[in-house]
């Protein structure tokens, strides 16, 4: 089996990864931070499985379409697609600027949206596969400050229930797990 997960390099992606490849399953690790992709690769492989660390912005639409279709073309199958890459901003709505609000929606919602899209044909050829996407508890109880955070991960919850209705048919599995905020690098500030 095949695993790839987004914003594999650090934080919760990584502790996924590793979990994952402690499970015997290879990975794939693509990530804005090419050299802590290939960190947890280094990780991987040291527990005997294969690892490719590849470069990837989730807001960057050509490059999702150029990974997903190295990925297809490499192994020809991923088994589960976790979407966990992610940016937290913390502002408040009024005073968020365009590019935060932007960066924001880009990563956490449209990152999920099309690295899903990319993955779905090679599931449905297989006629199976799991899709886990990062939702967070702060779309059920909003932070100030975290607005536009909290409304994007509300949305990735809402279309993990919609693609589980609408992948059901093909055999590919939809879930969404909620953290709250988690000792990682990215909420340090």
């Amino acid at each position: 089996p095949v695993i790839v997960v987004t914003g594999g390099g650090q934080g919760i992606g990584r502790a996924i990864a590793l979990r994952f490849a402690r499970g015997g399953y290879d990975l794939v690790v693509p990530d804005r931070n090419l050299g802590t992709a290939q960190e947890t690769a280094q990780a991987a492989h040291q527990l005997g499985v294969h690892a490719l660390a590849l470069e990837l912005d989730v807001a960057n639409r050509d490059q999702v379409r150029e990974v997903f279709s190295r990925i297809d073309d490499e192994f020809g199958r991923i088994d589960v697609l976790v979407n966990n890459a992610g940016v937290f901003l913390r502002e408040t709505i009024e005073k968020s600027t365009d590019d935060v609000i932007d960066q924001t929606i880009n990563v956490n919602f449209r990152g999920v949206l099309d690295c899903t899209r990319a993955a779905i044909p090679t599931m449905k050829r297989r006629r199976g596969g799991c899709i886990i996407n990062a939702a967070s508890i702060l779309g059920h109880f909003p932070d100030v400050g975290l607005g536009v955070y909290g409304m994007t991960k509300t949305a990735v919850a809402l279309l993990t229930r919609i693609l589980a209705g609408e992948l059901a048919p093909y055999g590919i599995r939809c879930n969404a797990y909620q953290p709250a905020v988690t000792d990682t690098p990215m909420v340090h500030d």
